[in-house]
């Protein structure tokens, strides 16, 4: 029985792990999108566009667009909002699923999770900003800022959703946007967690509700990235953030130490 997966043998698991070390984070990010885009394709097959929506954003599509939508694209829409909020001056890092794709084992996805660090200055502008692709609430955004909270981005021609969490202050947000690792997709820049900041908040929402799923991304960045993670600093945020105890469950399951 393998670590991430009770269906896999301990050898062909190793294998694997050392097939997505080699690909590298774009190797990574391409099986992300082709996983994402295959779920989708069986979420539309033989349903309703409005049925399709619902299913695959969890909610009726807010806008949907007239006729058959544009082609789904897991890595474009993305890195369309990062440009976006680079021209714009907000901080941010991706998070979540993307972020442990990347850096560990890769899986589909609904939604990319932005951190982001949004002010009573720049809301305003970022509603501007994205309103002619994406839907985009005021209110919700104004909620979010206040509350410290997310709201979602959907690109309108294609549905895909973008998951937007203000930060909510603290110095561990703070420092993880800081150390996002900037890597280039078709010469284009966006900010990704590193594969510390990923363990960390991945470990964070496992706390609040923990799944299998969220547990299997943290063993997979652990799995995937080894030795050249920085302990002490996982060692220090999981004190500071009382994540402790998960994180040295998860150093022995995976005998990193």
């Amino acid at each position: 029985m393998g670590i991430l997966s009770a269906d896999t043998s301990f050898e062909a698991e190793r294998v694997q792990v050392e097939i997505l070390k080699r690909l590298g984070p774009d190797g990574r990010l391409h099986q992300l999108s082709e996983a994402t885009l295959f779920n989708w394709a069986l979420v539309r097959s033989g349903t309703s566009l409005s049925r399709s929506y619902e299913r695959w954003l969890g909610q009726p599509h807010p806008a949907p667009p007239e006729g058959e939508p544009s082609p789904m694209d897991p890595v474009a829409t993305p890195l369309v909002a990062a440009a976006r909020l680079q021209a714009l001056g907000v901080p941010y890092v991706v998070g979540g699923s993307y972020a442990s794709s990347i850096h560990g084992e890769p899986r589909a996805t609904r939604d990319c999770d932005f951190l982001i660090e949004l002010t009573c200055d720049n809301a305003v502008a970022l509603v501007e900003a994205f309103e002619d692709e994406f839907y985009v609430s005021r209110a919700a955004v104004e909620e979010a800022l206040e509350l410290r909270r997310s709201f979602n981005l959907i690109h309108l021609s294609s549905g895909f959703k973008l998951d937007m969490f203000v930060s909510q202050g603290r110095d561990y947000d703070r420092e993880r946007i800081k150390r996002g690792l900037e890597i280039r997709i078709d010469g284009q820049a966006i900010n990704v967690s590193s594969a510390e900041d990923t363990i960390v908040s991945k470990l964070e929402w496992y706390q609040l509700s923990p799944t299998d799923q969220q547990w299997r991304d943290v063993l997979g960045v652990l799995l995937v990235q080894g030795e050249s993670l920085d302990l002490g600093y996982l060692r220090f945020w999981s004190r500071e953030l009382g994540l402790t105890g998960l994180l040295e469950k998860a150093f022995k399951e995976t005998e990193v130490s």
